[in-house]
């Protein structure tokens, strides 16, 4: 008996190219994008986006910032935290560019997914 092994290759397409992670975001996609990241919403200048966070502890909400506070300087994120008791505050940045603030990228969004 003789068995025969058909390799097959497919190739799939985006309906779309990716966009590079550090390219400008239009306030549309970002709303697009915000509806997926639950808890995420865009702070009035557009420029940062933010989540709170309510704790049984006020001792389980340090860790939590002490985390994401980890996270962002591996990943090279902007981050601003405020903590409040049991509550946190985390807003997200997009990195300055020449010293100055620039618009939200993929970057930020791929960040705030990750501590989803």
């Amino acid at each position: 008996m003789q068995t025969t092994i058909a390799i097959m290759k497919f190739v799939s397409r985006l309906r779309r190219p990716p966009r590079p992670m550090y390219e400008r975001l239009k306030p549309e996609r970002i709303q697009e994008e915000l509806k997926t990241l639950l808890g995420w919403s865009l702070l009035s200048s557009g420029k940062a986006i933010q989540r709170v966070l309510r704790f049984k502890s006020e001792t389980s909400a340090v860790h939590y910032a002490a985390f994401i506070s980890a996270q962002a300087t591996d990943a090279g994120q902007p981050v601003h935290l405020t903590l409040e008791e049991k509550t946190l505050t985390v807003k997200l940045f997009a990195p300055p560019r020449n010293g100055r603030a620039t618009a939200l990228d993929m970057g930020v969004l791929a960040f705030a997914r990750q501590l989803n």
